[in-house]
């Protein structure tokens, strides 16, 4: 097979994996009543196709090795800091040392698939790895028309849980998580889109994420939605600018509408994020869902193993507020702090150096694949100063692959076709 034919379907493998990989983990998640299984709680479906990226990668004669090796000395010194650390505190300190080994060899699959990745779209022409994008952001859209048919196929079943939706999800809330994430990757694509037909075709699965996020009834992810939108409407280039606006804001108008066609419960839709934006009396720690006060016992935990943290997976074992029923501190950076300590959290600081280092040049040299990353990275991240959707396999899954477009060049046709 010659090497461009392999480059073509190994591109075309990638983008049927990121499209495929949410409405599946929905499909097989969704259950009435809901229960806490194991390929829920862990994103079993997601782990797998990152496996599968992994197989094809090593049958397709890619050595992860030696992609490893080609990264800076000091981002690979990095990645196995986390490795050590994860598997120190898992043997030697995790009260839990069950889930801990889960959660251990999950971030091994995590780090292998990262170099899969890193491997795989460095020989991605631009339309390659803009077409990943789309691929993405259809997964998303259809994500949420099958999280829209699941709901109304149980509209009249008094005794459905509403709270725990569990169409790929945990709760109500985290639905939020892909609708900013798609708002932001589809708000990228429509910026950078060449002209203004193709720009009004990324206003479906724009319109699909400002839903998703009002639907969910998260403030967080609603703001986080509306805040990347105008970011990349002001990096966008300046002759499709006013276009882009307006689209944009179009989108944003019929959103709102459609999501209250249907609202199942009073603690989902637009109405409760209006309802908590605008409460009146009670202090800021009730304004903030209790956040202050999970922040405070979370650095208290810190404090007790402040270089190599608990280990991973170990939160709801040690935390004492909310009785014990939270998976994460609500804040990225404080779960990072809490899991792997001081080194841990500088070697991630570390690896995240790179993109930003190069993100200038991204957005002037390779803006059809660096604004659907930058929407994306950019509207988790925002997200994750008052929550963790990083906690979780799939948002992570597409922080890992927007990262590694911002890090790594883009190959012309040519240098990938001989």
């Amino acid at each position: 097979m010659s090497t461009s034919l392999m480059q073509r379907n190994w591109a075309r493998a990638a983008q049927f994996f990121v499209f495929a990989a949410l409405p599946l983990h929905a499909l097989l998640t969704w259950q009435v009543p809901y229960t806490t299984t194991f390929i829920r709680h862990y994103s079993v479906t997601v782990l797998a196709i990152e496996l599968a990226v992994i197989v094809i990668a090593l049958l397709a004669g890619r050595s992860l090795f030696g992609t490893f090796q080609q990264l800076r000395p000091i981002t690979r010194i990095a990645a196995l800091a986390i490795i050590g650390i994860a598997g120190v505190t898992t043997l030697l300190v995790a009260p839990d040392r069950y889930g801990a080994s889960i959660h251990l060899i999950i971030t091994i699959i995590h780090c292998l698939f990262a170099v899969a990745a890193a491997d795989m779209l460095a020989s991605f022409t631009r339309s390659e790895r803009r077409d990943l994008a789309i691929a993405l952001a259809l997964g998303l859209t259809v994500y949420g028309v099958i999280s829209y048919a699941l709901a109304l196929s149980v509209r009249n079943d008094p005794d459905f849980n509403w709270w725990r939706f569990g169409a790929g999800v945990t709760h109500v809330r985290h639905i939020g998580y892909y609708g900013v994430a798609l708002t932001g990757l589809a708000g990228g694509l429509l910026v950078s889109a060449p002209d203004s037909r193709r720009m009004a075709l990324f206003m479906l699965p724009l319109t699909m994420g400002f839903a998703l996020t009002a639907w969910s009834g998260a403030r967080t992810s609603f703001i986080a939605a509306i805040g990347i939108t105008l970011l990349l409407i002001a990096l966008a280039p300046r002759a499709g600018r006013l276009r882009a606006s307006q689209l944009c804001l179009l989108s944003f108008a019929i959103a709102l509408p459609v999501s209250a066609l249907f609202i199942p419960a009073p603690f989902w839709g637009i109405w409760r994020i209006l309802n908590t934006s605008l409460a009146q009396g009670g202090d800021l720690n009730s304004y903030s869902t209790g956040r202050l006060t999970i922040w405070r016992e979370t650095l208290k935990l810190i404090a007790e193993r402040p270089l190599l943290g608990h280990g991973e997976g170990q939160f709801r074992q040690l935390i004492t507020v909310e009785r014990g029923l939270i998976n994460h501190p609500h804040n990225a950076l404080l779960q990072v702090l809490f899991q792997w300590g001081v080194i841990g959290t500088l070697a991630v600081v570390v690896l995240a150096l790179n993109p930003l280092r190069n993100l200038r040049n991204a957005i002037r040299k390779e803006a059809e694949s660096a604004f659907p990353a930058i929407g994306l990275l950019g509207g988790l991240g925002a997200v994750s100063v008052v929550d963790d959707p990083l906690f979780y396999p799939f948002p992570l899954v597409m922080a890992i692959i927007a990262l590694i477009i911002l890090a790594s060049p883009v190959r012309t046709p040519e240098a990938t076709s001989g």
